[in-house]
């Protein structure tokens, strides 16, 4: 806390007045002891303030964390190898038992051979 201080008073804001204490003294302590009190509560309050702000900038980067965890769960789980994906197109393909649609089979063919330049990028 900042010492306070008025150059032409001659006490303390530490001290209590007395009777031989002038008017001008009188107001001036008053007026010490109002900025000394302004200047306590003001610093209780910066505290609360930092404390909130603190717990509140540390919940907001757990909670980042959480979801950036939750995405990466996600994205592992729908994840597939492109070895696998061919691998399933070309078993498609080969099945005997599903009825050939040459529309179907141009795309997986198509999206085969696609796969198949980016793995050899």
């Amino acid at each position: 806390m900042n010492t306070l201080s008025m150059p032409s008073f001659r006490h303390s804001v530490h001290d209590e007045p007395t009777d031989d204490w002038t008017m001008e003294e009188l107001l001036q302590w008053c007026h010490l002891q109002s900025q000394k009190t302004v200047s306590q509560k003001s610093d209780q309050l910066i505290d609360v303030l930092q404390q909130l702000y603190d717990n509140a900038e540390r919940d907001i980067w757990d909670m980042h964390k959480m979801a950036v965890d939750v995405d990466a769960e996600e994205n592992k789980e729908e994840e597939v190898p492109p070895s696998n994906i061919v691998q399933s197109q070309m078993e498609l393909q080969n099945d005997e038992n599903v009825p050939s649609n040459s529309g179907t089979n141009q795309n997986v063919s198509n999206e085969v051979d696609v796969v198949k330049s980016k793995q050899t990028v």
